[in-house]
C-alpha cells in the first residue's frame, strides 16, 4: 500500500541524553529537520552534571509543535543508567516503530523517511532494519562510514550468528525496531552497564533483520562515546556486562547450533579483557570457554603467558600478527 498524509505510521523517537550539552542542540534540530512527520520524540535527561538540561529546556521553549510533532521530556532525578531510562520511555511509546537515538548524533534528514519506506516493504517477521551510518569526530569531521559505501541491500534474514560474533557487526545507532516487539522483549535489560550487544542478540533470536544502504546517521566518536570508553575508563564495567550475556545467551546458542559462533565470541572478548588489561576478566571469558572447549586454541595460550610474565599485550599482538599473520 502506497503511503499518504493520512495512512502514514507514527515513529517513536527515544532520545536519551546525559552529559552532552555540547551536542544536544545539534542532535534535537536534527530531529526536526527530519522530512518525515507524523513523529512522537521522548526526551530524557538522565541527571546530567554539565548543563545538559538547561539546553533542552532553552530547546523545547523555542519549537513550534502540533498533532504530527510531539515532544515529551523526563529529567530523571538521579542517574540512572541507559537501560533503565530508555525503558521508562519505551512504556509510553506509541510509534508502530521506534528508534534509540543518543543525543550526541545526528540524524540526517532523510533517515526516518528511508528507514520507514524500506520496513513498510519488509515482511511482519522483521523486527528491526539497520542502514549505513558516517562516523564523525567531535568536531563533527567525517572519518569514515560503517559500512562500505557499496554494500548492497540484504534481504530479510537470520543474523543471530551474525550478531552473536563479537557484536558491531550490525549497528545499532543506525536502526528502526518494531515498538510492539521491543515492548514483547522487555527493552533492554537494566542489570548490564550497556544495552546493544544482548538486546541485539534477543532481537535477532525472535525476528528477522534487513538491511538498507542509505546513510541515516553521524555517529559520533568522542572519548566520553561508550565505544571508547570499552578502552579507558569503564572497561571493566562494559566487559563485566558482556560476560554476563554471553552466559545468558549460552544455553540458547547449545541448542540451536550456534555453540562455535558463541565460543568465538567469548574468545574475542577474552583476547579483548587481556588487551585492555582486565586480565581476571579475561580469566572468566576463559573460564566459560571452557564450558563446551576442553582447550584453548594456540594463541589465546600464549597471551595467557604474556599476561603471566606481564608482557605489554599489544606489542605482543603486534609480534604475533607479523610472526603469523593470523591476529
Amino acid at each position: 500500500m502506497t503511503m499518504t498524509a493520512k495512512n502514514k505510521p507514527l515513529i517513536s523517537v527515544i532520545c536519551l541524553c546525559y552529559n552532552h550539552k555540547q551536542f544536544v542542540i545539534e542532535a534535537l534540530e536534527s530531529i526536526l529537520k527530519q522530512t518525515y512527520r507524523p513523529l512522537q520524540v521522548l526526551i530524557a535527561d538522565d541527571a546530567s552534571t554539565d548543563g545538559s538540561k538547561a539546553q533542552i529546556d532553552s530547546f523545547l521553549e523555542k519549537i513550534s509543535t502540533g498533532p504530527s510533532l510531539t515532544f515529551e521530556f523526563v529529567q530523571n532525578d538521579k542517574n540512572l543508567g541507559n537501560c533503565q531510562t530508555f525503558n521508562k520511555l519505551l512504556l509510553v511509546a506509541r510509534g508502530k516503530y521506534l528508534i534509540d537515538f543518543s543525543t550526541d548524533d545526528v540524524l540526517l534528514p532523510t533517515a526516518i523517511a528511508n528507514h520507514v519506506h524500506f520496513f513498510e516493504q519488509q515482511p511482519s517477521t522483521v523486527g528491526m532494519v539497520y542502514a549505513n551510518a558516517e562516523l564523525i569526530d567531535e568536531n563533527g569531521h567525517h572519518l569514515r562510514y560503517y559500512y562500505p559505501q557499496n554494500q548492497p541491500d540484504t534481504k530479510a534474514q537470520n543474523l543471530y550468528a551474525l550478531a552473536l560474533r563479537a557484536g558491531g557487526l550490525v549497528c545499532t545507532v543506525s536502526s528502526m525496531f518494531r515498538t510492539d516487539l521491543m515492548k514483547e522483549l522487555g527493552g533492554y535489560d537494566a542489570t548490564l552497564a550497556y544495552e546493544d550487544y544482548d538486546f541485539m542478540l534477543k532481537m535477532a533470536q525472535s525476528s528477522l533483520l534487513a538491511y538498507h544502504h542509505a546513510v541515516v546517521i553521524q555517529y559520533r566518536q568522542h572519548p566520553a562515546s561508550l565505544s571508547k570508553q570499552f578502552y579507558t575508563t569503564r572497561s571493566k564495567q562494559l566487559l563485566g556486562s558482556t560476560l554476563r550475556v554471553l552466559e545468558k545467551h549460552m544455553a540458547f546458542c547449545m541448542q540451536s547450533g550456534h555453540q562455535e559462533d558463541w565460543a568465538q565470541s567469548v574468545l574475542f572478548h577474552y583476547r579483548f579483557a587481556h588487551y585492555v588489561g582486565e586480565d581476571v576478566l579475561a580469566h572468566n571469558f576463559a573460564k566459560l570457554y571452557g564450558h563446551t572447549h576442553s582447550r584453548m586454541p594456540f594463541f589465546e595460550k600464549c597471551l595467557h603467558m604474556a599476561a603471566l610474565l606481564k608482557l605489554p599485550i599489544p606489542a605482543f599482538y603486534t609480534f604475533f600478527r607479523q610472526l603469523s599473520g593470523r591476529v
